[in-house]
């Protein structure tokens, strides 16, 4: 059976991303992964969405393709700042993104908004689990930086266990498989990733569907300054 890897995401892996179209132009690491494989690959990235959209189109494309193709699956998830609209739009305008936590916002609590996003892991995981569909996932944002819950709290000590992830990554994101020291000198005019960056995410993946272990990053407290990318 033909091997197919599914990778989605939001802008960091949408080829038609404007900012992908400037400085001569910029490849997403979807295609690099097609490339450096040689796998074949359907990339259902999409700018601008959120992580609710992620697993629902993910979900769709497995149901879709588990039957033709051998298939994997990577994820790269959202900031969770973002409102899922019947797979058509994502709504932005519900959190103040000035505020001093931007997760405090009409009455949404820090716990929710975290919980969602990690409930759309682990269907998504759960789904590939019941086909034998190996799985993968990476965060390009933090889920857990921009809030005051402690870890406890948040119940995070399990999705680093269950999804190889770390507290540097929960907390900011990761970008590549080596220190994220870079990241603000890699970024396009509107934050998102440069072609550099865009093979060390490739890479990235790679590695962990190798299951290479990843470099330890630095600790959330030294952490780089780095604004969200605003699709």
């Amino acid at each position: 059976m033909t091997k197919l890897i599914i990778t989605g995401g939001c802008s960091m892996g949408d080829q038609e991303c404007s900012d992908y179209k400037t400085e001569g132009g910029v490849t997403v690491w979807p295609t690099l992964v097609n490339e450096i494989t040689g796998t074949e690959v359907l990339n259902i990235s999409k700018q601008s969405m959120s992580n609710d959209y992620i697993e629902n189109v993910m979900f769709d494309a497995i149901l879709e393709n588990k039957d033709k193709y051998d298939i994997t699956v990577l994820l790269y998830w959202t900031e969770l700042q973002r409102i899922n609209i019947f797979d058509q739009d994502t709504d932005f305008q519900y959190t103040d993104r000035h505020a001093p936590n931007p997760l405090s916002f009409y009455g949404f609590d820090e716990k929710t908004a975290v919980k969602q996003s990690f409930r759309n892991i682990k269907r998504i995981q759960t789904i590939c689990d019941a086909f034998n569909i190996p799985c993968y996932h990476r965060l390009a944002f933090g889920l857990t930086g921009n809030t005051s819950c402690s870890g406890e709290e948040l119940g995070i000590n399990a999705m680093i266990e269950e999804f190889n992830l770390s507290y540097f990554e929960l907390y900011s994101g990761r970008w590549s498989n080596r220190h994220n020291d870079k990241i603000s000198q890699s970024q396009l005019h509107g934050g998102h990733p440069n072609q550099q960056m865009q093979y060390e995410i490739a890479h990235m993946f790679i590695e962990t569907m190798n299951g290479n272990e990843l470099f330890e990053l630095e600790k959330p407290s030294e952490m780089p300054v780095r604004g969200f990318v605003y699709d």
